[in-house]
């Protein structure tokens, strides 16, 4: 984030928190005379952060902590020291966050899977705008302007320990989908990869094998785990196809295992990797994402 951008960061923050309407107009027009810059650039930044910062308050407001994220640091003006960078607001902005497995950030060459974020809403919306996602009847991906109220309920898992969600980034900083760990368990160390949706013009990519390297081998490798689920509706034959690519063994199938959005009755086909399959899956992934690098 630059100077600018925090800037209007802050603007935005101090618009919000205001009792009184603050005459914002006059407040761009003299930092940016101070600066030396245009103030239509500033306008633009301190609409974008206005945005984002009315949807971390709705989220707040849904997760029961109406109050503000502090802004990073003051409005800069001449002669003084740039403000720290304001970061958007996940679950350690909001406190409880759960210690296993801790926020984490993983990164690879082809994606990068950040701690779910307010921020990512409208990038997520987009996403599932790429082949209509929310219009498979065997998912329960959100309808594009309920993406808000996904984040929120994914935080509240979060706050009670049930769930670190992930929002997947493509290299170029653009969100692609969401995916979570989920079904957790401590103390046996082990726990689910699931909640996954991915932008259709990005599935079966390098993006999607390397978004599950990463999660496996932390999981594995940093967190000890002595077996990772992966489930999916038991007629959706994309997913299991994929998820058996992995080399995931089918364990079984939970019948009538969860309530869908529209009353019926999902079936899960429930799917495991084990401690000690894991280095001949690890290799598995490392060829199958060669072969798609190399494609």
């Amino acid at each position: 984030m630059g100077i600018l951008e925090d800037i209007a960061d802050d603007l935005a923050i101090r618009s919000l928190m205001a009792s009184e309407e603050s005459d914002e107009e006059k407040l761009v027009d003299e930092i940016t005379k101070l600066l030396g810059a245009s103030s239509q650039t500033l306008e633009e930044a301190y609409k974008t952060s206005i945005r984002v910062r009315r949807a971390e308050l709705r989220v707040r407001t849904m997760l029961g902590d109406p109050g503000m994220l502090p802004s990073g640091g003051a409005v800069v003006v001449a002669g003084t020291s740039a403000p720290a960078q304001a970061g958007l607001p996940t679950m350690s902005n909001f406190g409880g966050a759960p210690t296993w497995p801790e926020e984490i950030t993983l990164e690879g060459t082809h994606v990068k899977l950040v701690p779910l974020s307010v921020g990512h809403a409208e990038g997520l919306a987009e996403a599932i705008k790429d082949g209509e996602l929310n219009k498979l009847s065997y998912t329960t991906i959100p309808e594009p302007e309920d993406v808000e109220e996904e984040i929120a309920r994914r935080l509240t898992l979060q706050r009670k320990g049930k769930m670190l969600p992930f929002t997947l980034m493509t290299p170029d900083d653009r969100p692609a989908g969401m995916t979570t760990y989920l079904n957790i368990e401590e103390e046996n160390a082990r726990l689910e990869i699931g909640a996954t949706f991915i932008r259709k013009s990005l599935q079966r990519t390098a993006l999607n094998t390397e978004a599950k390297k990463l999660l496996l081998s932390h999981a594995f490798e940093d967190l000890d785990c002595i077996a990772v689920e992966l489930r999916t509706d038991r007629r959706n034959r994309q997913s299991r196809s994929a998820i058996e690519r992995l080399g995931a063994r089918l364990d079984g199938i939970l019948r009538a295992h969860m309530k869908m959005p529209d009353g019926s009755l999902r079936d899960s086909a429930v799917y495991s990797i084990t401690a000690s399959e894991w280095p001949t899956i690890k290799s598995h992934l490392e060829e199958m994402l060669a072969e798609k690098t190399d494609a």
